[in-house]
């Protein structure tokens, strides 16, 4: 039985000049939008919005279903100076906090002042796949095997846009290039430090109870905290336990079988969201149709994918992909582990897509191939660009650009970063040119009259 997947695509809003503009109440309030049946809706930042797809069989369905909602965001933003961008910040500009929603209200309360202020610094993507409810422990074993490639694959930000200063601890400034995947260090290592269940990768799940007793352990932690601030009503009405903290993956009630939300992706150009899902849905749907055997091995390293049995490998191989992914992306220099095991994933889920969505993982295949994911990118670029000096703005022009040493090649300006954060937004543009499998061009979206 083939599942269905579904798609939540966050983007960054920048001005013209590539910094961070919280203007996301002019798209959502522009009359086209509120004539829409499936709005483009808000996100925890004024500098974000959200578009949802619908749950759909095929990759190029997707596809498909995604391209009138795009197209008439890119209407709006242009008429209102704006350019929507699928990117973590970087440190150009800083997205300011919405308000006016209890949960939003809230997090300032339960999280940590930096660890607020990072929560509304990163974009996503998440991906909605049925439950199959005799194989939905197999499934998240999958996901759980998966998360590194799907961490790697969709790296956003390989530049940190800086920390809030506490009176624990000052200001860390931004500009740093410290790892691949800052969206996923911070987000799981400095966003959520005082609650580990809350976003950690947490090992292989046993059984459905583990998981539902690990989300009553989660929501009771959190009302603690909320009742000693005098918040236990507010908490109770916008926290379940089931949508508490920021796991990797959690179970929905949405649909008639339920879905797994997947949350480690994060915002990229969509030929790469595509692939990202098309790999995730091929090797899920062809583990449930051929109903293929699941076994996690005991030997550090091993893995297979076949029709005979999927060997995932033992979590603590999963946990040393995770930080080499974090810190290296795909880059083959330091490890060919992580785009060896992509390719593997890859083959196996070519088979357990339709022959329509196979081109789909191409971009994936050029990752394996050579070790470059978007956030190699986006660096690649800053330092091109910075080699060639082709940057404009204050800094340069009044001759303040610091001498290039060993201690601040990986530190970038402010107008450096700009400037990367237009190039991402170049490579989105590029991505919507992607041609639909068998398809014909899509119909703009029909408005309420």
């Amino acid at each position: 039985m083939v599942s269905k997947i579904g798609n939540e695509y966050e983007f960054l809003l920048l001005d013209k000049e590539g910094y961070v503009a919280n203007q996301a109440d002019r798209i959502l309030n522009d009359p086209r939008n509120l004539r829409l049946a499936e709005p483009i809706v808000p996100e925890i930042s004024l500098a974000q919005v959200e578009i949802n797809s619908k749950p759909v069989e095929t990759i190029a369905e997707l596809h498909h279903d995604l391209l009138p909602r795009l197209a008439l965001l890119e209407d709006i933003c242009q008429d209102h100076g704006l350019l929507a961008t699928p990117i973590s910040e970087l440190g150009a500009g800083r997205g300011e906090r919405r308000n006016g929603k209890a949960r939003y209200e809230l997090y300032t309360d339960i999280l940590s002042a930096r660890g607020n202020d990072l929560l509304h610094r990163i974009t996503g993507i998440h991906a909605h796949l049925d439950q199959e409810p005799d194989r939905i422990l197999d499934q998240l074993r999958l996901i759980v095997a998966l998360d590194p490639l799907s961490a790697a694959v969709t790296a956003n930000s390989p530049i940190t846009p800086g920390y809030l200063a506490t009176p624990e601890s000052p200001l860390r400034e931004g500009g740093f290039n410290s790892a691949n995947n800052w969206r996923i260090v911070n987000m799981r290592t400095f966003m959520f430090a005082e609650y580990p269940l809350h976003a950690q990768l947490l090992g292989y799940p046993s059984s459905l109870q583990e998981i539902g007793q690990q989300n009553q352990q989660r929501w009771e932690e959190w009302l603690d905290v909320a009742r000693k601030k005098g918040k236990e009503d507010e908490y109770r009405a916008g926290f379940q336990p089931d949508n508490t903290g920021f796991l990797p993956y959690r179970l929905r009630p949405f649909g008639p079988k339920g879905t797994i939300e997947i949350r480690a992706f994060g915002s990229v150009p969509l030929d790469i969201d595509l692939a990202t899902l098309a790999f995730l849905k091929g090797s899920n749907d062809r583990m449930i149709e051929r109903n293929i055997p699941v076994r996690i091995s005991e030997v550090d390293g091993e893995y297979s994918f076949t029709d005979k049995e999927i060997v995932l490998p033992p979590f603590r191989t999963v946990q040393r992909f995770a930080k080499l992914q974090a810190n290296y992306g795909l880059e083959k220099k330091p490890s060919p582990q992580l785009a060896e095991y992509l390719s593997q994933v890859l083959t196996f889920a070519e088979e357990g897509l339709p022959q329509e969505d196979r081109p789909y993982q191409q971009p994936l295949w050029e990752m394996a191939a050579t070790g470059k994911n978007h956030s190699s990118l986006i660096l690649e670029y800053l330092h091109q660009q910075r080699k060639e000096r082709q940057f404009e703005g204050p800094i340069y022009a009044e001759g303040r650009i610091p001498q290039i040493t060993a201690s601040n090649i990986h530190r970038f300006s402010e107008p450096e970063v700009a400037q990367a954060q237009l190039f991402a937004r170049k490579l989105y543009v590029d991505s919507l040119s992607l041609p639909i499998g068998g398809r014909q061009p899509y119909e703009p979206l029909q408005l309420a009259s």
